[in-house]
């Protein structure tokens, strides 16, 4: 039970650095940057409260101090509540005020009060141990000294990797993310798991990764199909992907392994890599690998029956496949709209709103959007 409540932790706190990252220019203002410090702060608390650790004391003196500074400044309330959306953005329904502040308040609560919990309850306990670390490790040199954090952040910079390859959008580069990064964390993770068993069995990894490379192929050319075609081949990537992951733990009797390996390495990190999600809009195809303006995430889709034209952004559809052309508006370029044209009409798209609106209250519309 501790360990799952572990491994949920550090789930957590990938997802926070994700978010943390995904919305924050961290580089350009000290408190972005802060915020992914007070991120990594968190994470060296959960490796210090799963050894039991005396000397936790000290991350999470830092963590608290960084957390109620950043709340203070909104660092922590903005990428919270990002948090708090996503299950509103993957799900694709509307966004329940009351639903999301619950979401948030738990996950405040779970990123604060959790850790503190635990260490009061160790101190009361009697369950935490003498500090057997330096006080280098406290500051984080536990990251790449221990084996098991060693492997954690070694898979969360491949997340990171992946993050920003989806966020560019560029065909290459998400193509070249997809079909390496999987079949790596893979190794990384069999690697690990046999070295912890004191085996050396290299083969079982090595033998099948060429499957999950193949999976991936399937994976990122599944783009440009709809329907049927769409979803055997993302079926049979999947396949793939828990057959690979099946052979190499059955053995080790890892079946909790098993089953997140294959969700995250069969979806999660391929949908970061391509940058959408491709399991929405399933009966219409990619058209281009290229995103359009005003900003990154919104693509073409085409109807393969009628080679009519729509358009999709990471999470959903915006438009449906209905039109003959789709062409960003040169008039309304501040606007962020596209004209929709449709046997020699168009309507505006606002991309900003979200709305369509025909073309005798366009100006209307785009007044009101400014």
């Amino acid at each position: 039970m501790r360990q799952k409540a572990f491994w949920l932790d550090l789930a957590v706190c990938s997802l926070w650095m994700l978010v943390t990252l995904a919305n924050c220019s961290w580089w350009s203002f000290p408190a972005h940057f802060l915020m992914v410090v007070t991120v990594v702060v968190r994470i060296i608390l959960s490796f210090f409260l799963y050894r039991r650790e005396k000397r936790s004391w000290i991350p999470l003196i830092v963590f608290s101090a960084l957390f109620v500074l950043l709340s203070v400044v909104g660092q922590v309330m903005v990428t919270t509540g990002d948090f708090a959306d996503l299950p509103f953005v993957v799900l694709g329904i509307n966004n329940d005020h009351l639903t999301h502040n619950i979401i948030k308040c738990l996950l405040l609560a779970w990123l604060f009060l959790e850790p503190l919990t635990v260490y009061i309850v160790g101190l009361c306990r009697k369950t935490m141990k003498p500090s057997s670390l330096t006080w280098e490790d406290t500051l984080g040199a536990i990251l790449w000294k221990d084996k098991g954090a060693r492997l954690y952040c070694l898979l969360l910079l491949i997340a990171i990797c992946a993050l920003h390859a989806g966020l560019a959008m560029d065909h290459r580069m998400c193509r070249f993310a997809c079909i390496v990064l999987s079949p790596l964390s893979l190794y990384l993770i069999a690697r690990h798991t046999t070295s912890c068993r004191g085996t050396s069995e290299e083969y079982p990894v090595v033998g099948k990764l060429w499957l999950m490379v193949v999976a991936m192929v399937l994976f990122v050319n599944a783009q440009c199909y709809a329907g049927m075609w769409r979803i055997g081949m993302l079926a049979t990537s999947l396949s793939m992907v828990v057959y690979v992951c099946w052979r190499i733990f059955a053995k080790q009797g890892l079946a909790e392994i098993r089953m997140m390996a294959i969700l995250y390495l069969g979806v999660i990190l391929p949908t970061l890599s391509i940058g959408y999600n491709q399991y929405a809009c399933i009966e219409y195809g990619r058209r281009g690998f290229y995103t359009l303006a005003p900003y990154q995430g919104i693509i073409y889709i085409d109807d393969a029956n009628t080679g009519r034209l729509g358009l999709r952004d990471r999470y959903g559809m915006l438009v449906e496949p209905i039109y003959n052309n789709i062409v960003y508006s040169t008039d309304y370029r501040p606007f962020g709209a596209y004209e929709l044209r449709k046997n020699g009409n168009y309507s505006l798209y606002s991309a900003y709103r979200n709305e369509i609106s025909n073309v005798s209250s366009a100006n209307y519309k785009c007044m009101k959007i400014w």
